[in-house]
């Protein structure tokens, strides 16, 4: 009984430990997709707002 309650301890632990850095990974792969689609979301008006004043 004691073995069992250490080891539910012990993995609960790890769980936590281990939770806040996937959570970490994915807010980071989250921000870099974001920033990706940003830029180039950015990008893309950048050029659509160029061509008319270029063609002028």
């Amino acid at each position: 009984m004691n073995n069992d309650s250490s080891n539910f301890v012990l993995k609960t632990t790890l769980l936590e430990v281990s939770m806040p850095f996937h959570e970490i990974l994915a807010y980071a792969v989250a921000i870099g997709v974001v920033a990706v689609c940003f830029s180039a979301c950015f990008l893309m008006l950048k050029k659509a707002f160029e061509k008319p004043d270029k063609s002028r």
